[in-house]
């Protein structure tokens, strides 16, 4: 089966305005730049990891993505767009702190996890 890459980008487009995201918001979303998210509208299939965010950030899953409808196309991915965008945006900066406090960091969060109630 031959993907085509401009039905993919044409369904990027339509879940964009679904949810009123320009590329910039999208590519915030995603942790990526806009020219990135311009090149995979216009020029080339976004890679897995991208194509897997943009299935959590719209609920679609990657199939739907990739060849449109289909049997599997009508499930939807659990989890909330605010838990994926938090957790892309909380990776990028934790990969920009310094290396020396990944321990203090790491027990900071264990701490928090202590700390939450049942």
């Amino acid at each position: 089966m031959k993907i085509d890459q401009k039905k993919v980008s044409e369904r990027i487009v339509e879940i964009m305005q679904k949810l009123s995201l320009n590329q910039k918001q999208l590519a915030d979303l995603l942790g990526i730049t806009q020219p990135a998210v311009s090149k995979y509208l216009k020029q080339r299939i976004p890679p897995a990891h991208i194509l897997f965010g943009i299935s959590q950030i719209s609920g679609k899953n990657m199939e739907w993505f990739l060849i449109g409808d289909s049997e599997l196309s009508s499930a939807k991915v659990a989890e909330p767009l605010v838990t994926y965008a938090t957790k892309l945006r909380l990776e990028k900066k934790v990969s920009l702190l310094p290396k020396e406090i990944y321990h203090r960091l790491e027990e900071l969060v264990d701490s928090i996890l202590h700390n939450l109630p049942d």
